[in-house]
């Protein structure tokens, strides 16, 4: 689903970045990443939104929504 999306979205507007949370533990606590998948949304360095499971409709809607 997330290649899709990301395919689907190459452009300046959004960018999709795949983290190991087992590699970068402190990041995932401090994203409070708990379950996955989860997808956390940043705007202008701030984060937006999140997302914890694979709900194709909900992540289509916060993408556009903060696009």
């Amino acid at each position: 689903m997330i290649e899709q999306l990301s395919a689907a979205e190459r452009n300046e507007e959004v960018m999709f970045l795949r983290v190991d949370v087992d590699q970068v533990r402190p990041l995932a606590q401090k994203l409070k990443v708990n379950s996955m998948p989860t997808f956390v949304f940043f705007k202008n360095s701030h984060q937006v939104a999140s997302l914890v499971g694979a709900n194709e409709s909900k992540l289509r809607t916060l993408l556009y929504q903060h696009k």
